[in-house]
């Protein structure tokens, strides 16, 4: 059970002073490594935090074991002084954070993985909003591509990102989504994997959020984007799926009052089921040998991550 890692870390980033220096010495005070960096932009910064929860042969330690990364991808946490309280876009936040408390509680009881997890996430209390059809996204004072630049670990072996994805006509069902693996420009299959543990993790069909090419291009083109689950920097070679928090009807990203920390409990279990599953060798994020004969076949796809150039 997740439900007490998710309150908390709720609770922790519903606050108009919680800032990343505030995040990363709740997560020291555990035992966990971390790490915090403040990015400006013209009009107000934002806090990126990095927690490790190290592995018993991580490559913290020297050892060999893969490391994953949970990415928590957003605009913001809150939007004030216009928006009081915490929004929906800060979810995904949330998600990646109580998913590394729950690792570090389960290393305390003796559940020990041999790899080593890495989340990193964005915190600002004070974030504006952008326009985007059906509802407004929460904004950010960088711009996405830098951001995604600073939240994805180039060193990971595989990726989870998640994020809010309740601001569309799409993937409209109660809790979360999973999205087809990203690698390398190529929208590859949805994990089988991924869908065993969604079904274990809900007792539910999996539900998957069907990202398209112009999902996974830089947001900065103006072309729609969906959201930005499959979006990565140029250069990431690992694999990566989207865990998108969604809802029944299209929800602004910097709406308040709109998060459900029962249903986010049930989306922190299953990403902390993927990082167990994927540390532990029995978690697949692709078919390598599928992979080798799509790019064989088809060529490189990584163009899509530049900025419309080809």
């Amino acid at each position: 059970m997740s439900l007490k890692s998710t309150l908390e870390i709720y609770e922790l980033l519903d606050s108009a002073y919680v800032d990343g220096n505030t995040v990363c010495a709740f997560f020291s005070e555990q035992g966990a490594m971390t790490k915090m960096s403040r990015l400006c932009g013209e009009k107000g910064y934002t806090d990126m935090v990095e927690i490790i929860v190290p592995g018993t042969d991580g490559r913290t330690k020297g050892g060999n074991a893969p490391t994953i990364e949970v990415a928590g991808s957003l605009g913001g946490i809150g939007g004030r002084p216009t928006i009081c309280g915490i929004v929906s876009d800060a979810d995904g936040a949330v998600v990646a954070l109580a998913c590394a408390q729950k690792v570090i509680k389960m290393a305390q009881k003796g559940d020990k993985l041999p790899g080593d997890l890495v989340v990193r996430t964005t915190i600002c209390t004070n974030a504006p909003t952008m326009p985007h059809h059906p509802v407004p996204f929460m904004d950010s004072y960088l711009d996405f591509v830098t951001l995604k630049k600073h939240i994805i670990d180039q060193t990971a072996d595989a990726i989870v990102i998640t994020e809010t994805s309740r601001g569309n006509r799409v993937a409209n069902y109660p809790v979360f989504g999973i999205t087809p693996t990203v690698k390398e420009g190529w929208i590859l299959k949805v994990s089988e994997d991924a869908i065993d543990v969604m079904e274990r993790v809900t007792q539910e069909p999996a539900k998957v959020i069907p990202i398209t090419m112009q999902d996974i291009t830089p947001v900065t083109n103006g072309i729609h984007h969906l959201n930005g689950l499959g979006e990565v920097p140029d250069g990431t070679v690992a694999p990566c799926f989207g865990v998108g928090l969604t809802s029944p009807l299209p929800l602004s990203g910097a709406a308040p009052g709109v998060t459900n920390v029962s249903s986010l409990e049930i989306a922190v279990r299953y990403v902390v089921e993927v990082v167990k599953g994927f540390l532990m060798g029995t978690f697949s994020f692709y078919d390598r040998e599928e992979f080798v004969s799509l790019v064989s076949m088809y060529g490189d796809m990584t163009r899509l991550y530049k900025g419309g150039e080809v």
